[in-house]
């Protein structure tokens, strides 16, 4: 898996970015931006609390790198580079991403229906359920910027981490891909993984297999145990995402994007929904990958298609 930040001075980029939300994951996507970039500006939408305390600490920190951080400057959304959306309700601990499905969908509709966006805007949702977040965000914005969600990106980051504690292998060689649902329908991809160019079902049996699966699906459990969100991962994750929209080079990465009709035919979904697919990223834009996968994976991965378009139906007013 390629870095993203390679021969990029993002130091010099000078763009618009706005980020919907500012609490923890919000506040830490935005902080990373600002350690990233240089001479941009930093739109923070926030709607729920207070923040104005947290937000000049934020612009304090970005006059190191000559950024600029301002507040719910609603004409910079459609002028902006890129959108994070980070906003919306949170499920509670030991609760599915999907139970506050149907009051996120409003939140969504509400912000973004009424903006005319440029070409150029590229959108990446971050809250949950990311896959119909991004599915919604899209259809409210009527194609008119680049939609997609964090998905699996961060489930694929998950797995390697855990490949390589299991298997006590240096990350870098370690290959691990995720897709489907960022949830309990999501998709390892045993298949296609690697451990120092041995495939990881050549050295392990199907029990060891399932406890690896178990333990990533569990990750984000495992994480609220102790903590109020999951934000490190996922920040990076879409620091990761903006870093391979502006480089040069071709960056593969599973995301959450827009179920192409082939599969849609396959998978027998009613809906264009979005599901995380392996994608190839770079300035140029971004293109699904060919699906490499088992029979049984391809297999979990349209049940990954029939639950996410669920949640959907099931929050159809």
């Amino acid at each position: 898996m390629m870095h993203s930040s390679e021969n990029i001075n993002f130091k010099t980029m000078g763009l618009l970015i706005t980020v919907y939300g500012f609490g923890e994951v919000g506040s830490l996507v935005a902080a990373l931006i600002n350690s990233n970039f240089s001479n941009c500006t930093l739109n923070v939408m926030n709607t729920k609390e207070q923040v104005s305390g947290r937000i000049l600490d934020l612009q304090h920190a970005a006059a190191c790198n000559n950024n600029q951080v301002i507040h719910n400057s609603q004409s910079s959304i459609p002028l902006s580079d890129f959108i994070i959306y980070a906003a919306g309700f949170s499920n509670a601990h030991g609760e599915s991403r999907n139970s506050v499905a149907l009051k996120n969908k409003q939140l969504v509709y509400k912000l973004f229906s009424k903006i005319s966006f440029t070409s150029k805007t590229k959108i990446i949702a971050i809250t949950n359920p990311v896959d119909p977040i991004s599915y919604w965000i899209h259809d409210a914005v009527k194609g008119k910027a680049t939609v997609i969600g964090t998905g699996t990106a961060l489930d694929t980051f998950r797995l390697k981490h855990i490949l390589s504690n299991h298997f006590v292998a240096k990350l870098a060689n370690v290959t691990a891909k995720v897709i489907g649902e960022h949830g309990q329908h999501m998709v390892p991809l045993f298949s296609q993984s690697k451990i120092e160019d041995k495939y990881l079902i050549d050295v392990t049996n199907d029990n060891e297999l399932q406890g690896i699966e178990e333990k990533l699906v569990k990750s984000a459990f495992e994480i609220r145990e102790t903590e109020q969100a999951t934000k490190y991962g996922i920040a990076q994750t879409c620091l990761e995402l903006i870093q391979a929209f502006l480089s040069e080079k071709r960056i593969c990465l599973p995301v959450s994007i827009g179920i192409t009709e082939e599969l849609r035919r396959e998978f027998e979904c009613k809906l264009p929904l979005f599901i995380s697919l392996d994608c190839v990223i770079s300035k140029d834009g971004i293109k699904i990958s060919s699906l490499k996968c088992s029979s049984t994976e391809r297999l979990n991965l349209k049940l990954a298609a029939n639950a996410i378009e669920e949640i959907i139906l099931t929050t159809s007013e």
